[in-house]
């Protein structure tokens, strides 16, 4: 069942909804970042219902969890009162779910609830924080299960976006983690595309607290962010996310070419999975569904990222004039 808002609320949520028109079944050919943003809000609160979001939660916690952190990102003002409150909800059932000590987790669980807590202000629990340390390779990155003792390997090899995410919430960094990082972004083929996956680590490293990256693996990110991409949704929207980062001037392209991809119910479609949730999300009918709100989630942020940049004027992302 689909929930419906009063007219207030929904004034809230899109004040500017009526200029986002439909023609022939249509979205309009060039619709604003605030039109875009309203429609796709409108998408997810109509959908955050109990077939997804009820008994169903731990259908895919990493997709919830990824969701949330983007939505933490998203201005406040441009969020209704029951939708912030059907996400604070929601925050809290995650980390219940997650905390359960009977429950079998990965660090695509703990290290994504761990970042999505930290966005909506909301401490982070000890055990979380060990975990994640415990998944931490002696020869760099961390792996998706923790090892148990000291002269057990981890299990599997080295995750660079679970790297990432790992160091965003611990706020540190070893010189082996930077080195994986760097390793993974390298693109030395000359023409060559990034991957999402790429791109994904790429603005997950603008994202930690300054100081932790270096020099050389931001011009990295800024090189990676200028690479050929492929032409989903979720790709633009993770390029959105570093370029605006960097305030490089090609981000006012990539916005207007996300913005196009939009479809008629305000959603994004989802071509491909959120790399660092691959391998994770159930093979269901409701990871689909998830799917799509990952992507829509992910759209959202970036164009929010973009319209909050008003300073990103034409030339803004060349070296500053000295006088």
């Amino acid at each position: 069942m689909i929930d419906e808002y009063p007219e207030l609320e929904r004034h809230l949520m899109a004040p500017e909804r009526d200029s986002f028109k439909s023609v022939g079944g249509k979205t309009a050919s060039h619709p604003t970042n605030a039109e875009a943003i309203s429609a796709g809000l409108e998408f997810l609160s109509s959908n955050w219902n109990a077939e997804v979001w009820g008994d169903t939660l731990h259908l895919d916690m990493g997709a919830i969890a990824y969701i949330l952190l983007l939505l933490g990102e998203m201005p406040k003002d441009q969020l209704n009162l029951r939708f912030r409150s059907k996400i604070g909800e929601a925050a809290s059932q995650l980390a219940q779910i997650a905390s359960n000590p009977a429950a079998e987790h990965d660090l695509r669980i703990v290290g994504l609830a761990a970042a999505a807590l930290q966005q909506h202000k909301q401490p982070v629990p000890e055990p979380w924080i060990n975990f994640i340390r415990r998944c931490q390779r002696d020869g760099g990155g961390f792996t998706t299960r923790q090892q148990k003792t000291r002269l057990e390997s981890s299990a599997g090899d080295a995750n660079p976006e679970l790297t990432a995410i790992a160091i965003k919430v611990l706020r540190a960094a070893k010189l082996s983690d930077l080195e994986l990082l760097a390793q993974h972004l390298r693109n030395d083929m000359p023409g060559s595309e990034s991957t999402p996956a790429q791109l994904f680590v790429a603005s997950t490293i603008l994202e930690w607290e300054a100081g932790i990256a270096p020099r050389s693996l931001i011009d990295q990110v800024r090189k990676l962010a200028e690479c050929p991409a492929k032409h989903s949704a979720l790709e633009k929207a993770l390029r959105l996310r570093g370029l605006v980062r960097l305030r490089m001037l090609n981000a006012w392209t990539i916005a207007a070419e996300l913005r196009g991809l939009q479809q008629r119910d305000g959603s994004w479609q989802a071509s491909e999975l959120a790399p660092v949730l691959a391998g994770h999300t159930a093979n269901t009918g409701g990871s689909r569904q998830g799917q799509v709100f990952c992507v829509t989630a992910a759209a959202l942020s970036a164009l929010a990222m973009e319209g909050s940049q008003p300073g990103l004027y034409f030339g803004s992302d060349l070296p500053y004039r000295r006088l």
